[in-house]
């Protein structure tokens, strides 16, 4: 007659035989037997090796799983989690979203503030060292680079717009799609979009937007510009200089919808302006800091041009032609294009 194998919740000696299991799986890894990252054998090949039943093995695997001593993925198999660096869901991989409101590319990755945002966020989480995999190089899909990290169980989507549209964000349906846990938005100002966002009912963090219609449904984070332009006018008082202007910066407009052609786009755009959110943000920064310092700030001395209709260094030259006792002898700008492109116009005359 043939022997049943023994249940799972069968003990040996009063120890669980799974807790047994637990054990020696735990000295393996400590011994280097198995390594971080590691793929242990397929269940039905380790469950017979230990000779015992199935519903055994799996009952040890999973409870190292929740542990964070392995991580298993479905289809996939179990691996060694990194001791320093233990999965950030016990039990299964986590997805987090970055979102951009841009078209994402290698280039852009290297030269932008996204760009510096997102690969701070890699570090953070451990995936600095990960190449990414680049998403298919289509014109209508969501511009796309994922970091993977099986060791930890982690896994981070950047989806950019896509290359064809100017919506200014990803497209909704790719990132449900993407099975993410949480997301975390960068520059995303679309309000109608953010509305379907957070509909997901996802854990998300809105970066660059700073929206009451958005305060008790998601976290919203924004760089507070005071401490860099007190610094910055309080420098310049120092050294006698009083004439300290602004120069605000311009965001593309939206479009209303991903139907539209890019001429569409184009024509939809013309003669609209939109003011980069941030710049009121820093207006009111530059403000309150040549108060502090008890110098005048007055209305002409904020400059908003658009750059698609006043290029910075036009925006320059007319700095530099108002009278004597208007023209700036420092500015603040929203940007480092715009810092650099009026700093090389004043040197020039110089």
């Amino acid at each position: 007659m043939r022997k049943r194998g023994r249940p799972a919740n069968s003990t040996t000696g009063g120890v669980p035989v799974y807790r047994k299991i637990y054990a020696l799986v735990c000295q393996r890894i400590q011994d280097g037997t198995y390594t971080p990252g590691m793929r242990l054998p397929p269940d039905t090949k380790f469950y017979k090796s230990l000779r015992v039943h199935k519903l055994t093995a799996v009952r040890a695997l999973n409870a190292l799983a929740r542990d964070g001593i392995l991580i298993r993925r479905q289809g996939s198999g179990s691996y060694v989690a990194a001791p320093q660096r233990p999965s950030h869901l016990p039990g299964r991989p986590l997805r987090i979203g970055i979102l951009w409101k841009s078209n994402l590319d290698e280039n852009e990755l290297l030269g932008t503030f996204r760009g510096e945002m997102t690969l701070g966020a890699l570090e953070l989480l451990g995936l600095a060292g990960v190449s990414p995999k680049w998403g298919p190089a289509s014109l209508d899909r969501a511009s796309r680079a994922d970091w993977t990290s099986i060791d930890r169980g982690l896994t981070v989507v950047v989806l950019g717009e896509a290359r064809s549209k100017e919506v200014r964000h990803p497209p909704l349906e790719e990132i449900r799609e993407a099975r993410l846990d949480g997301l975390l938005t960068l520059s995303i100002i679309a309000e109608n979009f953010l509305e379907d966002l957070l509909k997901l009912g996802l854990p998300t963090v809105l970066a660059d937007q700073l929206n009451e219609r958005f305060t008790m449904r998601a976290d919203q984070v924004f760089l507070d510009p005071l401490p860099a332009h007190r610094a910055a006018v309080r420098h310049w008082a120092s050294r006698g200089l009083r004439r300290i202007h602004f120069v605000g910066g311009f965001t593309s407009i939206p479009a209303p919808t991903a139907q539209m052609t890019l001429a569409e786009v184009t024509a939809f755009r013309a003669g609209r302006q939109q003011v980069d959110p941030d710049s009121y943000l820093r207006l009111g920064a530059w403000r309150q800091s040549m108060a502090e310092c008890g110098l005048p700030a007055p209305e002409s001395w904020a400059h908003f041009e658009n750059s698609l209709q006043v290029p910075d260094a036009e925006l320059a030259e007319r700095l530099l032609a108002l009278p004597k006792e208007e023209a700036p002898e420092a500015a603040i700008c929203h940007s480092l294009r715009q810092a650099s492109t009026i700093l090389r116009v004043f040197e020039a005359r110089e």
